[in-house]
C-alpha cells in the first residue's frame, strides 16, 4: 500500500522541501512589510475630516482582513502553527487520527490575527493632520460563509476636530473567498484518508478541487509526509492566487 501512496506522489529533494517553505513565508512576510511599513509612508498627509478617517479606516480593515487570511492560509488554519505540524504547516491527519480545525477554530484564529496586526496598518493615524484621536484595540469577529469570509470590527476611534468631537464604532469588511469550501474539501480529504490510512485518496481529492474550480498540488516529504496545496485561480491577494495549505501522514 505504500507503494501505492507513493506512485500518487512527485518526490522532491530537500533543496525542494526548503523552497516551498521559504515561498509560503515570503508571502506571508511580503504582505506584512508591504502593507504595514511601506504603505503608509507613501500617503501623503490627509485632511482631518470624519469621512476621511472612516474611509482610512475601512481600507485598513480590508487589507487586515487579506493578511490575516494569507497567513491562516498559509499555515494550514492556524496564525501559529500548532505542535503537531510538519515545517509549519499544521497536520489535518497523522497516523490515522483526524486533526482538521474546525470552521469556529479557523474564525477564531482569523479574529486573533486581525486584531494583533491592524494597528499596525492604523499606524496611530500618522498621516491625518487637525485630529486629535484616542482609541482603543479592535475587537474582531470573523465569520466564514460558503463564497465570503466576513470580518466585524469594532473598533471605537473618538476624534477631536478643533471644539468638536465625533465618535466611530463598528466596520465591516467583506472578502469574497471561498475558504469554507476549502476547508471542507481538506476535512473530506482528511475523512477519506483515515479510511484507509496507508494510501493518500489523490482522484478524489483532484474531483473535489476540480468541481470547484482549485487548483491542487501535492508534495511528498519524508516520513511518509505530504503537503496539500488548495489555491482558489478566482481570487488574489496581492497579486498572487490565493492558497490554503496542509499537511498530513499516513501509515506506513
Amino acid at each position: 500500500m505504500k507503494n501505492n501512496a507513493q506512485k500518487n506522489l512527485c518526490f522532491h529533494s530537500k533543496r525542494a522541501q526548503l523552497t516551498l517553505y521559504m515561498i509560503i513565508a515570503a508571502i506571508i512576510v511580503a504582505a506584512v512589510i508591504f502593507f504595514y511599513v511601506s504603505a503608509p509612508t507613501q500617503l501623503k498627509k490627509t485632511a482631518g475630516t470624519k469621512e476621511n478617517v472612516n474611509s482610512f479606516i475601512n481600507d485598513c480593515a480590508k487589507k487586515t482582513a487579506e493578511n490575516s487570511l494569507l497567513v491562516i492560509g498559509g499555515q494550514g488554519g492556524y496564525s501559529i502553527a500548532p505542535s503537531y505540524s510538519f515545517e509549519n504547516i499544521t497536520l489535518f491527519f497523522d497516523d490515522g487520527k483526524d486533526l482538521t480545525p474546525s470552521k469556529q477554530t479557523l474564525e477564531n484564529e482569523l479574529a486573533k490575527t486581525f486584531d494583533e496586526i491592524f494597528g499596525f496598518c492604523i499606524n496611530d493615524f500618522a498621516n491625518f493632520e487637525g485630529i486629535n484621536f484616542s482609541y482603543n484595540k479592535s475587537q474582531t469577529k470573523a465569520t466564514i460563509m460558503k463564497e465570503e469570509v466576513v470580518f466585524d470590527v469594532i473598533y471605537p476611534v473618538t476624534l477631536k476636530i478643533e471644539d468638536e468631537s465625533e465618535s466611530l464604532l463598528n466596520f465591516q469588511t467583506t472578502i469574497p473567498l471561498r475558504l469554507q469550501v476549502m476547508r471542507d474539501i481538506a476535512e473530506n480529504f482528511t475523512d477519506e484518508q483515515i479510511k484507509n490510512a496507508t494510501f493518500l485518496p489523490i482522484g478524489y481529492l483532484n474531483e473535489m478541487a476540480y468541481a470547484n474550480d482549485f487548483w491542487v498540488e501535492i508534495k511528498n516529504r519524508e516520513n511518509n509526509t505530504a503537503i496539500i496545496i488548495l489555491t482558489d485561480q478566482n481570487y488574489k491577494i496581492n497579486y498572487v492566487n490565493y492558497a490554503f495549505t496542509f499537511a498530513g501522514k499516513y501509515q506506513t
